[in-house]
């Protein structure tokens, strides 16, 4: 087999893993109380829905500028189940400064570590069979919209 027929196949295949890697699971709490276990919301979403884990922290200067933008992505489309998730155990002071009305916290930064965040803010879309989709690192606006764009597209 040719080197470049080759290298294109091994390359084409490490992408189909990449989006057909599945998502740890995880507990959230939202807004420090309820508990929620991330593959069972997953499982109960409709076909053609996906969620949406935004890794957050009150310290984060691109983070205020992204997440007014999620929400209004979120509330325009009924398919994407946004979780906004602070680095921080109560945060209530920044959230309601940028409109969240819903938020989950993550202060011992579990979640985080098994979704290997290191900064902010982390955008990670998750199909509802459990499958990455898609991680954008920083806020980057056109590349977000863009991004969740095609995840609605495919669904």
């Amino acid at each position: 087999m040719n080197f470049v027929v080759r290298s294109f196949l091994i390359f084409v295949l490490s992408c189909v893993s990449v989006f057909s890697e599945e998502v740890p699971n995880a507990v959230l709490f939202r807004m420090g109380s309820e508990r929620l276990v991330l593959h069972e919301v997953l499982e109960s979403m409709n076909a053609g829905e996906f969620a949406i884990l935004n890794f957050t922290s009150v310290n984060c200067i691109p983070c205020k500028k992204e997440i007014p933008e999620l929400l209004r992505i979120a509330e325009k489309n009924p398919n994407i189940k946004l979780f906004i998730i602070f680095a921080e155990s109560n945060p209530k002071d920044f959230a309601t400064s940028l409109g969240v009305k819903s938020y989950y916290t993550d202060g011992l930064g579990v979640v985080q570590n098994k979704f290997g965040v290191k900064e902010y803010p982390v955008t990670i879309l998750i199909s509802r069979d459990k499958n990455l989709m898609s991680r954008i690192e920083g806020y980057k606006k056109k590349k977000l919209q863009e991004t969740i764009q095609k995840a609605l597209e495919r669904r």
